[in-house]
């Protein structure tokens, strides 16, 4: 290879401002063969001190024979692989959140470009604590102008949370999906307590009035950003799959998952609790009413609800 062209390579590597690891394969091992300037500084080390090194000296095991694994995948497909995960370098002991793009490279090498996100991930961390202590408030609020709609979005969001985790939701999706249906009825505090607890039928001005509590409870969270789509679970959870639903008449898809699952534990809560017009329907009754629904609610989420109440992990009435 041309001298010139090595050269210009080198001097290329040293300048990528992330630590940048260059891995070879040396028998049945995998070995650092170069980095750059702030991978020296990442590992506390010097080429000649890494140089030889292999991977599980520099990342701790068990995590080291994860990294070898996606060293060899990359090396045999000659296919970018990438991750993101915590780390506690052997170097300085200092836990990191890093993101690592592993690069196939000439012959059997493989270039490992490793980006610290610790600061953002810490920065996000106190974000999302800030938003879950604001929807805590908003539900204290709600608590205080009607006491049965606060019990009422705890024990949704429990059920919700429930169903999400049986769908395989992500831990995030699943603190968005908590988050969302412990307020999905805030619009209810811009609706008269004489109408919510009425006891007897609402006239037609008086359902259409309670109609407006989607509309209201996004009004209420306007000027609060969320990393989840908390907006669209409180605007969306009384749509329906085929269009009768309220406040736009949105059909199948285009109702977020998160709203499809709030609406079925919306549905089952509200039927297993007593009301002030009406008493609890006993488990039977509940699910038959479920049962009817499917189609307008989503069927594979009413399955998975009558599972999880099979299986004990969702009660069968609600606490007095």
């Amino acid at each position: 290879m041309d001298r010139r062209f090595v050269e210009s390579e080198e001097s290329l590597f040293d300048k990528v401002p992330s630590p940048l690891f260059r891995v070879q394969r040396e028998g049945g091992r995998f070995i650092f063969t170069d980095a750059n300037a702030a991978g020296h500084l990442l590992t506390g080390g010097k080429i000649a001190d890494l140089y030889g090194r292999e991977v599980s000296e520099i990342w701790s095991s068990p995590k080291s024979r994860h990294i070898a694994e996606n060293i060899r995948r990359v090396q045999q497909t000659r296919q970018m692989q990438e991750e993101t995960f915590w780390h506690t370098f052997v170097s300085d002991h200092k836990r990191r959140y890093v993101h690592i793009d592993y690069v196939p490279y000439r012959d059997d090498e493989i270039l490992l470009f490793v980006f610290d996100l610790t600061e953002q991930r810490e920065a996000e961390g106190k974000l999302r604590n800030a938003l879950v202590d604001t929807v805590k408030a908003v539900a204290a609020t709600v608590a205080i102008h009607d006491r049965y709609t606060a019990r009422h979005m705890q024990r949704v969001a429990g059920v919700s949370v429930e169903i999400g985790k049986a769908m395989g939701l992500s831990e995030d999706e699943l603190l968005g999906l908590s988050l969302g249906a412990s307020i999905f009825d805030i619009g209810k505090i811009g609706i008269p307590s004489s109408i919510l607890s009425k006891p007897g039928k609402l006239t037609e001005a008086e359902f259409e009035l309670i109609k407006e509590h989607p509309v209201l409870g996004v009004e209420v969270i306007r000027n609060i950003e969320f990393s989840w789509p908390i907006r669209e679970m409180i605007r969306q959870h009384h749509e329906r799959l085929d269009g009768s639903g309220y406040p736009d008449g949105l059909k199948d898809d285009d109702i977020i998952l998160e709203a499809r699952i709030i609406a079925v534990a919306d549905v089952y809560e509200a039927l297993i609790s007593h009301r002030p017009y009406r008493a609890a329907n006993d488990p039977e009754s509940a699910r038959s009413i479920l049962s009817q629904e499917k189609g307008r609610l989503e069927p594979d989420i009413v399955d998975c609800l009558f599972r999880l109440i099979d299986n004990g992990l969702i009660g069968v009435s609600a606490p007095a």
